[in-house]
């Protein structure tokens, strides 16, 4: 598992909750 995946998510979501 690599902490990049995580870290790419967590903008996804935070990206995610400013569109919504």
């Amino acid at each position: 598992y690599h902490n990049g995946a995580q870290s790419y998510y967590s903008v996804r979501g935070f990206l995610g909750m400013l569109r919504v």
